[in-house]
């Protein structure tokens, strides 16, 4: 009975890690443009973001700017495109936009972001599709504290994360679109 005892509970603590991986809709994505972004102690910063993007500036740039002085769990800095989009968006890709984001490094940080700039001023239609099929749950072991969608004609921006890290995201948004008004749209699926 001792025997068994053993190999049994490593078998048991083998499934437990595996279990604890975030999951994703579709192979994991390559990263050409990753980059780690500063763990919170890092981050913190008296500059804040420039208004206004500037025209040509990268995604990932903006990111980096939105989440300027949040505290962030480790965290990933990715390029999307058609092949991985979906897989943080649940949206599909379509012709006209541009997307980055934000992922924790570890399955244990529910923390996700994802900013897309469309060419054409539809964000609005694109915000609300995502808010009706992103899985706030996609993690299987922990859920984010705040799970919503702000969006302006030219940007939508999903943010799943902690309630501290989402009010300086937004504050920083805010700042980042200037004087456009910045409507706020919850994820559905986190209330479920």
């Amino acid at each position: 009975m001792k025997k068994l005892l053993l190999p049994t509970a490593c078998l048991l603590l083998s499934f437990s890690l595996v279990a604890c991986q975030p999951q994703t809709n579709g192979p994991t994505p390559e990263k050409p443009g990753t980059s780690s972004e500063a763990s919170s102690s890092d981050s913190a910063s008296s500059e804040a973001p420039s208004p206004k993007p500037q025209n040509g500036e990268k995604l990932a740039d903006l990111i980096g700017k939105i989440v300027e002085g949040a505290e962030l769990p480790s965290a990933d800095v990715l390029d999307f495109d058609a092949k991985n989009f979906e897989d943080y968006s649940f949206v599909p890709w379509r012709d006209g936009i541009e997307a980055a984001g934000s992922e924790g490094s570890t399955s244990s940080a529910a923390h996700s972001l994802v900013l897309v700039r469309s060419k054409e001023g539809k964000a609005e239609d694109l915000a609300k599709e995502m808010a009706d099929k992103v899985d706030a749950q996609k993690w299987i072991c922990v859920q984010p504290e705040v799970a919503k969608i702000l969006y302006t004609k030219d940007y939508a921006l999903m943010a799943m994360t902690f309630e501290k890290t989402y009010e300086k995201v937004k504050e920083n948004f805010q700042k980042m679109v200037g004087d456009e008004a910045v409507q706020e749209l919850d994820i559905k699926s986190l209330a479920k």
